[in-house]
């Protein structure tokens, strides 16, 4: 199922123009004294992890840290002061659509990732809200709205209008990537810590979700 979508997603991009290749070069994020967390846009291309001629597309995803004194709350999910959570989309078998602490669960675990490009923001809570709202009304995946459609999106609903990512017809992780490379403030491979048990934001009470062998299982 998984190589289906990725086969239709490779076959879309390539009839369909992205439209990415006038964004301006040489931009900043920002923050403010308002701000109460750091949103970060993580994207992988896939690169380093293609074997025997299979392409591998890659992965987007978000991560919110708490730099407040007080936890905060994204769709639900607590956030402790000084703690981090990671979400976004997937097409698991056990649910399609947004999952928190997969990609930091993989990275200690498989080592993924590796290459991955950044970019982080301030957020306040006005902006948690609006993040939260997104999340709830867009808890799906699609090849369409795939992880970096909803990466995006998520992105540019707490944006400055200099900031903004563009959102085409097709978003790859690939794309997305090149995008943030226009941002001076990007980072190379930020550190990644393992924020706990994954799980998705429709069930909030499971937390029995364990790896194994690269899968999630209850």
């Amino acid at each position: 199922m998984k190589k289906v979508f990725a086969f239709l997603i490779l076959l879309l991009s390539c009839l369909f123009p992205l439209g990415c290749n006038s964004v301006p070069q040489n931009r900043q994020t920002y923050f403010s004294s308002e701000d109460v967390a750091v949103l970060n846009i993580f994207s992988y291309d896939g690169k380093g992890e293609s074997k025997y001629g299979i392409k591998n597309l890659g992965h987007s995803f978000l991560s919110i840290t708490n730099t407040n004194n007080e936890s905060i709350f994204v769709a639900g999910k607590e956030i402790k002061a000084g703690e981090e959570l990671y979400f976004g989309t997937w097409s698991l078998s056990l649910h399609f659509g947004v999952w928190f602490n997969v990609e930091c669960n993989y990275i200690e675990l498989y080592n993924k990732y590796n290459g991955r490009i950044s970019l982080a923001k301030g957020v306040t809570i006005t902006d948690l809200n609006k993040i939260s709202e997104y999340i709830l009304n867009n808890d799906t995946w699609n090849p369409l709205k795939n992880c970096s459609h909803f990466a995006i999106s998520v992105w540019n609903s707490v944006a400055r209008e200099s900031e903004r990512l563009n959102l085409g017809f097709i978003n790859t992780p690939g794309n997305l990537k090149n995008q943030i490379l226009n941002f001076e403030t990007y980072v190379l491979n930020k550190e990644i810590i393992n924020a706990g048990d994954c799980g998705y934001f429709a069930d909030l009470t499971e937390d029995a979700f364990v790896f194994e062998g690269g899968e999630i299982y209850v």
